[in-house]
């Protein structure tokens, strides 16, 4: 099961318990000994439902964080890909082809195979693979001497 299927029936239930011992209650207890514990039961549950908002807060701070940290670490990755295969033009064809190939292999093995895994608190291999034959590849490429180096002007 997902977990978001298993969130939501957690909360299902828990909502269902305290319902039916809501309804229990109103059954089982008279009015008059559930009245004379109100006053009692404020002063206790105030500070509690204070606490408890503030643990709210910060769950919710917190998983925004978790979530914004996921968000610019797939852009800065996605930004670099970008930038690994528009530098690669510069190579020559073979090698071009090669590196170009490798960014779109990894890029494709990322979003069809590890983010589904990372859900699931796994990694993929073969996103692992793909990113060391990306690196060698690279690694082992030597530059072209001065003359034979292509410069595009700026714009």
């Amino acid at each position: 099961m997902t977990l978001a299927i298993v969130g939501v029936l957690v909360v299902s239930v828990s909502v269902l318990l305290a319902l039916t011992g809501l309804l229990l209650v109103n059954r089982l207890v008279p009015e008059t000994r559930r009245s004379s514990s109100n006053v009692g039961g404020g002063l206790i549950f105030r500070p509690i439902s204070g606490v408890f908002g503030i643990l709210v807060g910060f769950t919710a701070f917190l998983v925004w964080q978790q979530y914004t940290t996921a968000h610019v670490t797939a852009q800065r990755e996605a930004s670099e890909l970008a930038a690994i295969y528009w530098h690669a033009e510069e190579l020559p064809n073979s090698e071009r082809q090669q590196v170009q190939e490798l960014v779109r292999s990894y890029a494709h093995v990322v979003i069809e195979e590890e983010w589904p895994l990372m859900g699931q608190g796994q990694e993929s291999k073969k996103a692992w693979d793909t990113v060391d034959k990306l690196r060698r590849n690279v690694v082992g490429l030597s530059p072209a001497p001065p003359q034979k180096r292509r410069f595009t002007p700026d714009r």
